[in-house]
């Protein structure tokens, strides 16, 4: 019995037939049968996991050997070139995702520690044809990281479906999953870069929101998939890397990491909990599997650490100011007030949640208006663009001067647009207000400028606020920060108040025994109706 390097990871185990060893190959996920060869391959943490013995005291406790790809002089070069400007962990994760994404990495950084610098720069140091991918209202922040943390770098930015083009020889490409799709062969055949390479097509992948992707029906997943077969390097890059349902994380692992768990089928009988159900009634009843479950989760944590890098906030130390957290309790009239209970849709839900704001408007605008002439930067965040525009625009009137500034931003703006504003509001020396639909801002913008955050109109979903308040209390934040959260009494806000907002520092600390939070575990890429069924059955 032996074992085999194959490079960027994976290894072949090499063994007479041994009908126990071949039982707890096919039990592992990941162990893949080469019968053209007649071996095993797996990764090294497949070869960890694997219930086995004998295999165990060959592998010893510091398997894998750490030879690495990397020799010293890149290294030298790496830390020269690459790392400079740089805290210490970003310095560690760029040398990680650069020795790493052979094999696919993960960056899975807490938000707001500089995940996208870190890619950039691992990128640089790979120095060849680079796809970042990445949500459509994120691009312009990909422009500007680009450059800044790699300047030298031609790049473009695809946009539309209809009017396909030969890709021009950029080093780098930025493209939006919605449209990604349709520039496939495109991609396929780009050419350019460094070095002349024989084969066309990007060599380093970045999915940035790497979540997007973990439903592997979707035109978005399958368009990634096929690029990402052909990248010798892939990096994902997300602040939620472990749902509060491990089926979702498979798809985003077998794009990145091809083969590191196997099919779906073994991946969710080990680590999905899965259970058989029956369906139907009488002659119409069939059994079917559910892999909504968690199981083996230690199993499945020490696995992802072979390839997967997660820093908090105290593994980091950002040093970041005070941040405080008030709930504002505001009455409104009875019209306005619609309980809720146990179980009600998201459509009614949602209707509590907007008609108690409805009601509570003008002391909301009281609020933030007392914030501003204070001389805060305020930054209120609402669900309905309605609202948004209602507490800019009545917040302005009758403000003296015009030292001070005000706009909102929501979906109906371009993206060109809210960038511009956001940039005014950062470049603005005095008071201000910015408020902004959540849907448009929690995820990849910078608003560390700000100093107060106001939450006019509230979600269920725990992972929306938290990113939400990212926004601010962030890498790059040097004041105290103020977040608020407006309750109108008699309706909805009471139970998320109750079962969300109050419990914000558990929400916010590690869950399932390991450094995954329930924020992170409610990533935002289930519907409304199963993320207010999980709020009901937390009850």
């Amino acid at each position: 019995m032996r074992i085999e390097s194959l490079g960027a990871g994976r290894y072949a185990l090499h063994s007479s037939y041994k009908p126990e060893l071949v039982e707890a190959l096919k039990a592992t996920p990941g162990m893949v049968w080469e019968p053209n060869n007649r071996v095993w391959i797996g990764y090294a943490d497949a070869f960890k996991s694997l219930d086995y013995d004998s295999v165990r005291r060959m592998l010893g406790p510091t398997w894998p050997r750490q030879d690495g790809p990397v020799d010293p002089a890149q290294l030298a070069a790496l830390s020269y070139e690459v790392l400079k400007g740089l805290r210490h962990y970003q310095q560690d994760g760029v040398e990680f995702l650069y020795e790493t994404s052979p094999q696919g990495a993960i960056l899975a950084d807490v938000m707001g520690a500089g995940k996208s610098a870190q890619a950039l720069r691992a990128a640089k140091a790979l120095n060849q044809r680079t796809l970042i991918v990445c949500p459509s209202f994120v691009r312009g922040v990909w422009e500007k990281e680009l450059a800044k943390w790699w300047p030298e770098a031609s790049y473009g930015v695809l946009e539309g479906v209809k009017e396909l083009h030969d890709i021009p020889p950029w080093l780098v490409v930025i493209v939006h999953y919605d449209i990604l799709h349709a520039w496939v062969e495109k991609l396929a055949a780009w050419r350019g870069g460094p070095r002349d390479e024989s084969k066309p097509g990007p060599k380093t992948l970045i999915l940035d929101e790497a979540h997007f992707v973990s439903n592997e029906k979707s035109r978005r997943s399958k368009a990634c998939k096929t690029l990402a077969a052909r990248c010798p390097n892939r990096i994902a890059l997300t602040g939620t890397p472990l749902t509060n349902r491990p089926r979702d994380l498979w798809n985003v692992v077998d794009i990145i990491s091809p083969g590191r768990f196997g099919g779906f089928f073994k991946y969710g009988l080990r680590y999905c909990g899965a259970e058989q159900k029956t369906v139907g009634h009488g002659a119409d009843a069939k059994a079917v599997w559910d892999f909504n479950g968690r199981s083996h989760l230690d199993e499945l944590r020490r696995r992802l650490g072979y390839f997967m890098l997660r820093r908090t906030h105290e593994d980091i130390n950002l040093e970041l100011p005070a941040l405080t957290r008030q709930v504002i309790e505001l009455k409104v009239p009875k019209r306005f007030q619609l309980q809720v209970d146990r179980g009600v849709s998201a459509k009614t839900m949602r209707r509590a949640l907007d008609l108690g704001v409805d009601g509570a408007i003008k002391e909301i605008v009281a609020m933030v208006r007392q914030h501003v002439e204070d001389g805060h930067k305020v930054v209120v965040a609402c669900h309905r663009r309605v609202t948004a525009e209602s507490i800019a625009f009545d917040s302005a009137v009758g403000v003296p001067g015009t030292d001070t500034f005000f706009a909102p931003i929501h979906g109906g703006f371009s993206q060109a647009e809210r960038e511009r504003r956001i940039e005014d509001f950062r470049k603005h020396e005095g008071p201000g207000l910015l408020t902004t639909t959540i849907d448009v801002s929690a995820v990849g913008i910078d608003l560390s400028f700000a100093d107060v955050m106001v939450f006019a109109e509230l979600t269920w979903e725990p992972h929306e606020l938290a990113q939400m308040e990212a926004r601010v209390y962030r890498f790059g934040a040097t004041k105290p920060v103020l977040v608020q959260y407006c309750i109108p009494l008699g309706t909805g806000a009471e139970l998320i108040r109750d079962r969300v907002i109050d419990k914000m520092k558990q929400t916010m600390e590690p869950a399932l025994g390991g450094k995954e939070t329930l924020a992170d575990a409610l990533q935002g890429n289930v519907s409304d109706e199963d993320a207010l069924r999980a709020l009901w059955e937390s009850l």
